[in-house]
């Protein structure tokens, strides 16, 4: 038997409209929490993170099958591949985006491979209507420089279908 979870959570201060509500809104009083059927901190870590690629959003369902979220362009029902492994509540099944993601690699800053700065960055993606990088956030970061080098990169180079959202993992080798 699959159990289905209802609607669980509150994004945002304001109800879903047509236009985003102010940045940095404090929750309504009484805004349901996050109730996922997973330890606590793995659902404030979820929540965090839905919260940061859907400020204008409400979650309205959390399943095996994935996640649903309301928001001023829609609904977006979006796979457990699209989360880091850590955070996905079902199997990481084939998404529902359709479509090729153009994703030229950032490149390795100077500054960066000089510091000595090596490792894997976690990213999640979110696409608007018309392919084009929204929101990019890190999930798991190494060094603010080097973050931000890769956020800034991914928002100017990267598209992928419209409406859709993406978990990527990237590596930073050194090699000496």
């Amino acid at each position: 038997m699959v159990a289905t979870l209802l609607l669980v959570a509150k994004l945002s201060a304001e109800p879903p409209m047509a236009s985003a509500p102010t940045a940095g809104s404090a929750p309504q009083p009484g805004a349901p929490e996050l109730q996922v059927g997973m330890a606590g901190a793995k659902a404030a870590e979820l929540r965090g993170l839905l919260t940061r690629l859907f400020p204008d959003g409400t979650i309205e369902q959390i399943d095996p099958a994935g996640v649903r979220i309301r928001h001023p362009g829609g609904s977006l029902q979006l796979d457990w591949s699209a989360f880091p492994p850590e955070l996905r509540l079902g199997k990481a099944g084939r998404s529902e985006a359709v479509g090729v993601w153009k994703t030229p690699s950032p490149g390795y800053p100077f500054q960066a491979r000089k510091s000595r700065v090596g490792g894997t960055i976690e990213v999640v993606i979110r696409t608007d209507a018309q392919g084009r990088v929204e929101r990019a956030v890190v999930h798991s970061g190494l060094d603010p420089m080097l973050d931000e080098h890769v956020l800034a990169f991914i928002r100017r180079e990267w598209a992928g279908p419209p409406l859709s959202v993406r978990w990527v993992p990237l590596s930073f080798q050194l090699r000496d």
